[in-house]
């Protein structure tokens, strides 16, 4: 029997009414709208920033080759390593205390600045003594080694960050960082076409690290009302840092487990297979932002509907886990079977064995996607040494299965290593305590996302139609 017309007009007007009302919350002055449009511009600025890494770095890989780029890759891995030490943990934690805060901002941002920039001075310290007497391929790695690290900490500008997102300001900040990568794009592409050295390219690494934290001020100068005032608490000082110190040791950890394998594949197997892993770690690793920007703009919100109640909470949790979950799977299946033909199109023939590391690299993407929503709720929860056992728990696979499998597998081992590591600090660790056992369980119903998406989808219908 065929509807009569009436009965399409209300269902078209109906349809219509939905597509108001969620174009109303997307764009809106509310915690939705706002979290949106907050979301919207991290991402055009890391689809610009990812862009042009896709531009640039795959010539860079090209022009240089395995050996070359391994190299290059070793000097990057200290950044990643060091930099999460240098910020003493507080990244994440801060945005909580200026969102909780707002009448304190400038003292909260002051005292975290001083802490990181009196730590940043040690972390430089300690890192040049390493340079000095740890294993290097040659004395220049060690200068370039050096330098891009001082640059980073120098450059650190994360307490700008949490502070635009606390504001929900980060229009400005995008836009700022999209100028900026562009020119350096550009500037890459012109060393390709100069056929500079090595060296240039560690020296436009360097500046381009240390030039972060006056980008970010040049943003935080042209959309603040009124310019806070910054000041030093000694007892704010000692709150944070006593809350901190595990986030501090698990970021270490973290950035330990996710960069260790390139350094330890240079000393155990040589350069050309840490430029082999690193050409495919970077496709794996350029979709983590994914998580990460999503977590970033929603934190505030996040915060608020922990206090509506503990249902709208849960429920909150399980569909971002679901929809990070099975992004992640979707994406690895893909890449999984398209490897070898990404490969041979992005990096040419040479970096042929990078197909191998890929198809396996891949697959920690998953437990990557969901961590993202571990870290804030340990933060929510106030469970920030459970941030240093998991952390920790994957630090320890991760060094271990290196030393094990990259002397028998080389860059297969590495990734090999990366993935288990990853399912045990942001998955299976969480089962070692009653307190983190439900977001095991989250995540473990995360992993069969296909048989939640009727609820999660009749969920959001009801949402709409309030």
């Amino acid at each position: 029997m065929i509807p009569p017309p009436q009965v399409h007009e209300a269902v078209r007007v109906n349809r219509l009414q939905i597509g108001k009302r969620v174009y109303g919350k997307l764009t809106g002055s509310g915690g939705i709208g706002r979290t949106f449009q907050g979301f919207s511009w991290l991402l055009a600025d890391k689809l610009v920033t990812l862009g042009a890494a896709l531009l640039v770095a795959i010539p860079i890989a090209r022009f240089l080759g395995p050996t070359d780029f391994g190299l290059l890759t070793f000097v990057n891995s200290f950044v990643a390593i060091m930099i999460p030490l240098s910020s003493v943990g507080l990244e994440n934690m801060v945005t909580r205390y200026l969102v909780e805060r707002r009448d304190d901002q400038g003292l909260v941002m002051g005292t975290v600045l001083f802490i990181r920039k009196a730590v940043g001075v040690i972390v430089v310290a300690l890192f040049g003594l390493y340079c000095l007497f740890g294993p290097f391929p040659d004395d220049r790695m060690r200068f370039f080694a050096f330098l891009t690290i001082a640059a980073a900490v120098a450059g650190n500008a994360s307490i700008f960050k949490n502070w635009f997102s606390a504001n929900h300001q980060l229009r400005a900040l995008a836009i700022a960082n999209t100028c900026k990568t562009l020119v350096l794009s550009a500037w890459r592409l012109l060393l390709i076409y100069l056929d500079a050295p090595l060296s240039a390219f560690i020296y436009t690494v360097a500046f381009d690290l240390g030039t972060t934290g006056l980008i970010a001020w040049f943003a935080y100068s042209r959309v603040a009302t009124e310019r806070l005032q910054f000041s030093i608490s000694t007892p704010l000082a000692r709150e944070l840092l006593s809350k901190s110190w595990p986030l501090a040791i698990s970021s270490l950890a973290a950035a330990l487990y996710l960069k260790l394998d390139v350094i330890l594949l240079t000393s155990m197997s040589s350069p050309a297979e840490a430029g082999l892993y690193g050409a495919a770690a970077r496709l794996s690793e350029i979709w983590y932002f994914v998580p990460s920007l999503l977590m970033t703009a929603i934190f505030p919100t996040f915060l608020k509907i922990r206090r509506r109640g503990v249902k709208e909470y849960s429920n909150f949790l399980q569909d971002v886990l679901d929809v990070l979950a099975g992004t992640g799977m979707l994406l690895a299946i893909f890449v999984t079977f398209a490897a070898p033909l990404i490969i041979s199109i992005l990096y040419g023939p040479s970096f042929a064995r990078a197909a191998d590391i890929l198809s396996i690299h891949i697959w920690a993407g998953v437990f990557i996607f969901m961590r993202a929503v571990l870290s804030r709720w340990l933060i929510a929860e106030d469970l920030y040494f459970f941030s240093l056992l998991t952390h920790g728990s994957g630090a320890i696979v991760n060094i271990a299965l290196n030393l094990w499998l990259i002397p028998i597998l080389g860059g297969k081992g590495a990734a090999i290593s990366t993935l288990l590591s990853y399912s045990t600090s942001s998955y299976l660790s969480l089962c070692l305590s009653k307190k983190t056992r439900p977001m095991c369980w989250k995540m473990t119903l995360a992993l069969f996302w296909p048989r939640r998406l009727p609820e999660v989808y009749n969920r959001l219908r009801l949402e709409l139609k309030r």
